[in-house]
């Protein structure tokens, strides 16, 4: 049994079972639900099979410190048995918060349920299930949060999850955190037609090393802003933005300084966006297909914006894929360059402009593979006119 230092923040504060507590050390045992303040000044051993959960935090006063202590599920101890189902290590609901935590060994790390919930500074590693998971709807924030799988073989020794497993409606905020070595995706938006909608907003996030993608963002209506991004080294895409057809996708997406290098298919991939909105840099290097793939399968139009300065090099396909079955707007800033050299090492070409039907291209994509403005012999091999601009010009300007 841990102790807690602080039941309450103030006198009036509660217990979930109705029992009045003051500011006291007493113990704390798993399975308890708390509606206010709440600090640890040990671990809190929650090994027992028949765990459900090692802390509840209930409502908006609901306030847990770990004080980087651990709370340690059925499961951390190597074995690779799955614990029980039902296990979770922080339930956060209706407007709780979490802080400096160490979640290790649950069947679901961490749980955020309903209203503005906050995880911030702390660790959540070795779920057997995803790492964290958010249901319902409300406004969640991720600020300086490590989710954490055991490399190369998943959450938990053979777990197929998520480092961050978004279910809920309304905005996720994510700054300065890291989901890495996950047996599914680092960060996965669950493509569910349910949702009315969900703003994604990533600012200095990492998600390298997963087996899955390291960004699958699938939600069908919506937004995503993503900002100094990286990821890298995934079995899948590095960074996808994807909602699918049947979900009659309205989504858009702004996007700022990506990296997506060594992953074992597409580096980054847009498909079936409304809108594209692309500023800073993009860097996908040494994938396993194409490096950069936007694709428009909508019926209706799809709008790509402020292509700027993209580089693209030694991917195995394609290094920049254009292809749309409908009609499709690229709209690029004035001498936009796309770095693209060395690629089709198995086969395509560095620029490749593939579209079935209508397509407008406002401006010149420039390829300069050469860094001395002279056209680069691939890239000119691989680009043809299309639209109102022109795919692949020596640069001139």
């Amino acid at each position: 049994q841990a102790m807690v230092e602080e039941w309450a923040k103030t006198e009036d504060a509660q217990l979930a079972d109705g029992q009045w507590y003051t500011p006291a050390d007493r113990e704390i045992e798993c399975n308890q639900t708390f509606t206010g303040f709440v600090k640890l000044n040990s671990d809190l051993i929650c090994t027992e099979l028949n765990t459900t959960s090692g802390i509840v935090l209930e409502g908006p006063s609901a306030f847990l410190d770990c004080a980087d202590f651990f709370i340690r599920g059925p499961r951390d101890d190597g074995r690779g048995n799955s614990p029980e189902e039902v296990s979770i290590g922080i339930t956060l609901k209706d407007g709780a918060t979490a802080i400096n935590c160490n979640v290790i060994g649950f069947y679901k790390g961490v749980l955020m349920e309903d209203g503005n919930i906050v995880l911030k500074d702390s660790t959540v590693a070795l779920a057997y299930d995803d790492n964290i998971r958010t249901e319902g709807d409300g406004c969640m924030v991720l600020d300086k949060v490590t989710s954490q799988g055991a490399s190369g073989t998943g959450n938990f020794f053979g777990g197929t999850a998520d480092g961050l497993d978004i279910r809920h409606s309304g905005t996720i905020n994510i700054y300065k955190s890291t989901f890495n070595g996950n047996a599914g995706d680092g960060v996965d938006s669950e493509d569910l037609a349910t949702l009315p909608g969900l703003c994604l907003h990533a600012n200095n996030v990492v998600a390298n090393f997963n087996e899955g993608n390291g960004y699958a963002l699938d939600h069908p209506v919506g937004q995503t802003d993503l900002k100094m991004v990286t990821g890298s080294f995934n079995g899948d895409f590095g960074v996808s933005i994807s909602p699918f057809l049947d979900d009659d996708p309205d989504h858009t997406a702004n996007v700022e300084d990506v990296v997506a290098i060594g992953n074992g298919e597409k580096g980054i991939r847009f498909r079936n966006l409304k809108e594209a909105n692309i500023y800073g840099t993009m860097t996908s290097n040494f994938n396993g297909n194409d490096g950069f793939e936007i694709v428009c399968d909508l019926s209706d139009e799809c709008t790509v914006n402020d292509l700027g300065v993209v580089t693209l090099e030694g991917n195995l396909f394609d290094g920049l894929f254009f292809s749309g079955s409908n009609s499709t707007t690229f709209n690029v800033k004035p001498c936009a360059t796309v770095q693209a050299c060395g690629n089709e090492i198995v086969s395509g070409t560095d620029v490749e402009f593939d579209a079935t039907d209508p397509t407008t291209v406002n401006g010149d994509i420039i390829c300069d593979t050469t860094g001395n403005q002279i056209p680069n012999f691939e890239c000119q091999r691989g680009c043809t006119p299309a639209g109102s601009g022109t795919i692949c010009q020596s640069p001139v300007h």
